[in-house]
């Protein structure tokens, strides 16, 4: 026979599907413990609400980034207006939640100086027990911080408090800062929205601060360069001879007249050399007909044939020939001077049209780089007007458009939203313990139950009944057959 307990386990039918009537019975049987629970568990959540939560406020700034530039005078900006991208839009979120920004809000605030922020300026209490224990002497006092990591954890403080957001499909950040001071919540907010838009502001200024400080720098470097250039040009124009590019022209233009007058000369020098060497070998042959052809005279020709017969015609022959061969000498000769000083002017000629051309081509070239700088020179005398103009016109690519409201009604703690988790976690507490226990219960809840472990007839049962006393019992026996 068996003789461990019977579990209620073992009580239930063998299946897979869950008896909702079964588990409703079994929380109904327990409802008063599990009404307990829940009130108790919402006393602890109301005491913790009421009595022992810190009371917090928070406050919200809007800001809106500007996507609209207004252009005062159509100058480029040294620093371009942020694009209405989704990139830069959550670059801009994570910039309000800069550590740089937020220390600046610490240090413009005394944030060092307040408890909220300060763990080393709150009050040591039974809470957390490190406290307490390093004032009883059993933990070693806190390491004393630096200025710079003291200011760390009041800015690591600041940033648990401080949530920044982008309204969907908006250009609009919601500043919303939470603590325990309503005024303190609403003047952090506001200080941190002032001091990004200002960062904004000096950003872009010391950005053309800078800009306008390298440009002074380099026009004055430009400026040297370009004077250095035109007194290269006008002294290397000095130092020529050089007149200027039509003189060089027409230079080229008379080489080349000489050229083709040289070209005659030489034909012509050609033509009487010819014409001599042909009298000389006639004049050697001694024939007064060859004589006559070479000297190409008709007179001469014509005495050709007397002077063959008489020697009184070929005495003035021989003259007439004589005179034509020394005047076919003289103008070989003068042929010869005009072809060697025109060869003279074609040598001196090229000469000046070569010196001239390279001094061009230099002159051309000093010229083309003192134009080059002076255009330089000009960019950057512009650019540094425009960015000396726009120091004073600076604006920030956001504006707040609502400054935070000092609360009037804590967000933290949420009471009712406390009471109801302290209530579901006192209902689950409570029907968790009921139906442990009913799982552990040794007993039979029927007699069909005990009919069924068993394996025998149950014969009868008592009921249950209002009383406990036994006299009671009887006369409700009776009274109830």
């Amino acid at each position: 026979m068996r003789k461990e307990p019977i579990l209620a386990a073992e009580l239930l039918p063998k299946s897979n599907e869950l008896d909702l009537l079964t588990l409703f019975s079994t929380l109904w049987r327990g409802k008063w413990f599990i009404l307990a629970c829940l009130l108790l568990c919402m006393a602890l959540g109301g005491y913790y609400a009421f009595a022992l939560a810190t009371l917090k406020y928070t406050s919200t700034t809007t800001i809106a980034l500007e996507n609209r530039n207004s252009q005062v005078v159509d100058f480029e900006s040294v620093v371009s207006g942020l694009s209405a991208d989704q990139a830069s839009v959550n670059t801009e979120v994570e910039v309000l939640r800069a550590r740089i920004l937020v220390g600046k809000v610490v240090d413009q605030l005394q944030l060092v100086e307040d408890p909220e922020f300060n763990p080393r300026l709150r009050p040591t209490g039974i809470w957390p027990p490190t406290g307490m224990l390093r004032e009883i002497g059993l933990l070693p006092p806190a390491a004393d911080l630096t200025p710079k990591a003291l200011r760390d954890k009041v800015v690591d403080e600041l940033l648990q408090v401080v949530a920044v957001r982008n309204l969907r499909d908006s250009f609009v950040f919601r500043i919303a800062v939470t603590t325990e001071d309503a005024e303190k919540s609403a003047r952090i907010a506001d200080t941190l929205a002032e001091l990004y838009i200002n960062d904004q502001l000096v950003t872009k200024f010391q950005a053309t601060e800078q800009a306008t400080a390298w440009l002074t720098d380099r026009v004055s470097e430009l400026q040297i360069e370009l004077e250095v250039a035109e007194t290269q040009v006008k002294d290397y124009n000095s130092s020529i001879d050089l007149i200027g590019p039509e003189a060089l022209a027409a230079l080229n233009r008379q080489l080349k007249d000489i050229r083709a007058r040289l070209t005659n000369s030489e034909r012509d020098l050609e033509a009487h050399r010819t014409r001599i060497a042909a009298m000389e070998a006639a004049r050697d042959s001694g024939d007064v007909l060859a004589m006559g052809a070479a000297a190409g005279d008709e007179t001469l020709i014509a005495a050709a044939a007397r002077a063959s017969v008489d020697q009184d015609a070929r005495a003035a022959f021989d003259a007439r020939f004589g005179q034509l061969f020394a005047r076919a000498q003289v103008a070989r000769d003068r042929e010869a001077a005009q072809a060697a000083a025109l060869r003279a002017s074609v040598t001196d000629i090229e000469a000046k049209v070569e010196a001239q051309s390279a001094d061009l081509v230099k002159l051309q070239q000093l010229e083309r780089e003192a134009a080059a700088s002076g255009l330089i020179y000009e960019y950057f005398l512009s650019r540094l007007k425009e960015t000396s103009v726009q120091q004073g016109i600076q604006q920030a690519d956001s504006r707040i458009l609502s400054y935070a409201v000092v609360a009037d009604v804590p967000s933290e703690p949420r009471k009712d939203v406390i009471l109801l988790l302290a209530g579901m976690v006192g209902m689950a507490v409570g029907a968790g313990f009921v139906l442990l226990r009913e799982m552990r219960h040794t007993g039979f809840r029927s007699a069909e139950d005990l009919s069924r472990i068993t394996g025998l007839t149950v014969i009868g049962q008592i009921p249950r009944g209002p009383n406990t006393k036994r006299r009671k019992v009887l006369d409700y026996i009776v009274s109830k057959p």
